[in-house]
């Protein structure tokens, strides 16, 4: 199974935070199979330089440089104009030192060929065969900003957040039916090296993982229920009143997902290196300052 890029976004702040502050070595989470089929690399802007073609490297060069953790945003909080945000995707990474931070843009290279002077200007392309899909995915991290200051990531007060999304969905978060423990998303049976959550574990990240499934599940089945192959489907006999309302609510269940992702990516871990066992014994929450930045 393909994991989109925001998904390998997620487990790379999630884990290299942990890496940065010397509480995982790489050795212990880099063959997570959500990296699987895909290739990440780093560049610069300036004559589209490459820094590093793997993750490893990018976040060695890092911890020796000092950066203390990292964090996954919106371009828009940092304020970055059309070209870079479309240039370099939805989501920005940010990479803390302790007296500046530096922004990464996550998104997809263009071929330049795509505006070659021999190919037409009606958009009416050569149909070549796209060998690409073959090759893996390609995540390209471009450092389009670096910022004086710190960069304040707000702690993120889970009932509160399952509180607001069960009052706007009309739904239950977490859900009962949802297994309670750590998120790991579907992909076959992989060996036990490679099967790692999706963010880490640890007791203050426990109902960052139940609420995150519970959206999972709210959207998987929101997506069976609208697939126009499902002929039994109640939405396929809704009047367009009640169809239109489904749609806007399975809208609101996006907006609320990406709001989660986040915010799981950048949930605090109390966590303790233990080979291949890093879920520890349930403790009191410390206090935490509210859900929205």
């Amino acid at each position: 199974m393909r994991h989109t890029s925001i998904a390998r976004q997620m487990a790379l702040v999630s884990y290299g935070t942990r890496f940065l502050r010397g509480h995982a070595e790489l050795e212990d989470w880099y063959r997570h199979g959500i990296f699987f089929g895909a290739r990440l690399q780093f560049r610069a802007p300036d004559g589209n330089a490459l820094l590093a073609d793997d993750f490893t490297w990018w976040l060695g060069i890092l911890r020796q440089s000092g950066a203390l953790r990292l964090s996954l945003h919106l371009p828009a909080e940092f304020g970055l104009d059309a070209e870079r945000a479309t240039r370099g995707g939805a989501y920005a990474v940010a990479v803390h030192f302790a007296d500046r931070h530096e922004i990464w843009i996550v998104g997809e290279e263009r071929a330049a060929w795509h505006e070659h002077p021999l190919l037409p200007d009606d958009g009416h392309y050569p149909a070549f065969p796209d060998a690409t899909y073959w090759g893996g995915e390609l995540d390209s991290y471009w450092r389009v900003a670096e910022r004086p200051g710190t960069l304040e990531v707000a702690d993120t007060n889970w009932k509160q957040l399952a509180a607001a999304i069960s009052a706007d969905l009309d739904i239950r978060v977490p859900s009962s039916l949802v297994p309670a423990g750590p998120l790991f998303l579907p992909g076959g049976e992989p060996e036990s090296w490679e099967k790692l959550p999706l963010f880490a574990r640890s007791a203050a990240a426990a109902p960052a993982h139940h609420l995150l499934a519970t959206l999972y599940a709210e959207q998987a089945k929101l997506s069976n229920e609208m697939n126009p192959k499902n002929e039994n489907s109640a939405f396929r006999h809704m009047g367009e009143a009640d169809a239109v309302a489904l749609e806007n609510w399975g809208r609101r269940l996006d907006s609320w997902i990406i709001e989660a992702e986040l915010r799981c990516a950048n949930a605090p871990s109390r966590w303790r290196r233990v080979a291949c066992s890093w879920w520890p014994a349930p403790t009191s929450s410390s206090g935490s300052h509210g859900w929205r930045s």
